[in-house]
């Protein structure tokens, strides 16, 4: 076996440990995501793991990453935080109940069980008031919409989250389909990275200048993404440079196989693109099917 053939079958492994790997570690961190709240005096909600210690004049919490944070004990309102945190508790022995912790999502969701409340207690009458009233209701909602705070980057992402977990729970499809379908996902993915390790040892063999342009991305989107956090500490600025790092990633790659690559590009496209066109076809069918 020659030292390229042996390269290729250790980062095959490599790679299929990390799958491995990571899997659990995502799955842990999306179930402790958001387990409280903290409520500040300027009305800022931030999300927090387990619950908060008052140790002197500081508040100390672990925010949604995992990370120690200590904040002045002024800054926070402990009376409001409690009473957050002891709906969310509620909430988590209730599943149809809605709790108003001043998020977009409870807001529109309180609005929803409240008309359809009202749907229910009041007879169906069809005339021209209640067709101007169906007609209004979109014009409204989009007016209560943009009449919302300004939200900070945390808030923004964990009203992305509930939206996309109440979505999922209303899709009209097993259990059984959803892993299968992110099994095919991870078997594509795998075959994506590769792919993507064979592209990247016909890059050095094709011109140096390709194969490290493609290597310092590659290596970048698994390195920064464990580092990044440690070494900055705007949340916002570490998402914004992982965006260009794995922009990079795709375009360097995509540019070689057009302008570069000796083989057959349309298969070589497909076997690295495999999982994202899967995945983008598979996300509208079922977002579709959900609504």
């Amino acid at each position: 076996m020659s030292l390229c053939q042996r390269s290729i079958h250790f980062l095959f492994l490599l790679g299929f440990a990390f799958t491995l790997i990571s899997g659990p570690c995502v799955s842990a961190q999306a179930e402790d995501y958001q387990s409280g709240v903290l409520v500040l005096n300027d009305g800022r909600i931030l999300a927090m793991r387990g619950s908060y210690e008052v140790l002197g004049d500081e508040v100390q919490f672990l925010d949604d990453r995992g990370e120690r944070v200590s904040l002045p004990l002024k800054l926070v309102d402990l009376e409001k935080t409690d009473e957050q945190n002891r709906l969310i508790r509620e909430r988590s022995v209730d599943k149809t109940k809605i709790v108003d912790d001043g998020s977009l999502y409870s807001k529109i969701m309180r609005d929803k069980a409240k008309r359809e409340r009202e749907a229910k207690n009041k007879p169906i009458n069809v005339n021209s008031d209640n067709l101007n009233q169906t007609q209004d209701a979109p014009q409204q909602q989009a007016t209560q919409t943009r009449s919302l705070p300004n939200l900070s980057a945390q808030e923004v992402k964990g009203q992305v989250e509930s939206i996309f977990r109440d979505l999922r729970d209303k899709l009209p499809v097993s259990t059984t389909v959803l892993i299968a379908l992110a099994a095919i996902i991870a078997v594509l993915a795998l075959v994506s990275l590769i792919t993507e390790i064979y592209i990247l040892f016909t890059s050095y063999q094709d011109s140096s200048a390709w194969g490290l342009v493609i290597s310092i991305f590659f290596l970048a989107s698994f390195v920064f993404p464990i580092l990044g956090p440690f070494v900055i500490d705007s949340s916002v600025l570490v998402l914004g440079l992982n965006s260009l790092i794995g922009l990079g990633r795709f375009l360097s790659v995509l540019l070689y196989i057009i302008l570069v690559f000796p083989g057959n590009r349309l298969r070589i496209f497909l076997f690295w693109s495999g999982a994202i066109w899967f995945s983008l076809i598979s996300g509208i069918v079922l977002v579709v099917m959900a609504l």
